[in-house]
């Protein structure tokens, strides 16, 4: 695995940890008497809906990239563990679910104290899930939620080596009306590696518009994939430069 490609996946791989052991820490009060660490998945669910949505999408990007790089060089670069087998690498997720923090919980369990402590709870997180689906909620009505017969001819137009910049804000433009799981996978696609960085940040707020909490790549990490010297160093040099203002979308997109 290239290195630069390591150390993003683990970077990647980190924050999703910290993010597991801040929340786990809070839910902890609201463990019954015996639990397991399907109790723990389901609280996470039902007080951070919108976090471990985030992840499960993050799950099947890398699934995607690792099938497409197990075709061309013969093994998986990323292996991400899906999200309930990754909770189980978080730190504080191992403490209580070991058998003397178990002991030590049933032993001081009280059922007013968690019910006190769900209460107290929902009443933070209510507001920030009902802000965060309004959100969503608000992006969506501006979509069509259905896959055009379209689409993959316009992401191998965006994809084509000699497809203008102009010519990609137009079909980023256009792929933002519709909501699917394959045009969300080729968003991600392009937050890691498009060159250009307006079309990268423009495919980064769409995402972040979502709240799949994309990370954000940037220029100097960004890698050129070409044997082709001269054009490695033009593709360095320009191709992140490039920016036109918001074009108007035309009544229709030929491609060819």
């Amino acid at each position: 695995m290239p290195g630069v490609t390591k150390h993003i996946f683990n970077h990647e791989i980190c924050d999703i940890l910290s993010m597991f052991n801040c929340e786990i820490k809070t839910i902890e009060p609201l463990l019954p008497k015996e639990y397991s660490s399907g109790d723990i998945i389901a609280l996470l669910k039902e007080f951070y809906p919108h976090e471990w949505h985030s992840v499960e999408i993050k799950y099947v990007y890398y699934q995607t990239k690792d099938r497409h790089i197990k075709r061309k060089f013969g093994k998986n670069r990323y292996n991400m563990k899906a999200p309930d087998v990754l909770l189980m690498d978080a730190s504080r997720c191992k403490k209580i679910l070991s058998k003397e923090y178990q002991r030590i919980h049933c032993d001081n369990y009280s059922e007013e104290s968690r019910v006190l402590a769900r209460e107290n709870l929902w009443l933070k997180r209510k507001p920030k899930i009902e802000k965060i689906n309004q959100k969503i909620e608000k992006v969506l009505s501006k979509t069509q939620q259905v896959t055009p017969s379209f689409i993959d001819q316009l992401i191998g137009y965006y994809e084509r080596k000699n497809t203008s910049q102009k010519d990609r804000r137009y079909i980023l433009l256009e792929l933002k009306k519709y909501y699917s799981d394959k045009i969300i996978q080729f968003f991600f696609k392009l937050n890691d590696t498009e060159l250009n960085k307006q079309l990268r940040w423009e495919a980064f707020y769409h995402l972040q518009s979502f709240n799949y909490q994309p990370r954000a790549r940037r220029q100097k990490y960004m890698q050129v994939h070409t044997k082709n010297k001269k054009r490695k160093n033009f593709l360095k040099r320009c191709t992140h430069l490039k920016h036109m203002k918001s074009p108007r979308i035309p009544m229709n997109l030929s491609i060819e």
